[in-house]
């Protein structure tokens, strides 16, 4: 039962490891092509100060 149990988590694991770049691949996508609503413009500025913040980490991680 442990083997099995530890076959099955690892098996978790790797399709979380794939599941993350289409996620962030799919949210690229998305955001390239916004309809332009303006329903969604309180969505489109949250993206937008999280693509930000994510910049903002990323440059300074370089930078270290």
């Amino acid at each position: 039962k442990q083997r099995i149990k530890g076959n099955i988590q690892k098996k978790n694991k790797e399709i979380d490891s794939k599941k993350k770049p289409l996620f962030r691949r799919l949210g690229e996508k998305i955001n390239e092509l916004r309809p332009d609503n303006e329903e969604l413009a309180i969505f489109y500025s949250q993206i937008d100060r999280a693509d930000n913040n994510i910049q903002d980490l990323e440059d300074r991680i370089e930078n270290l």
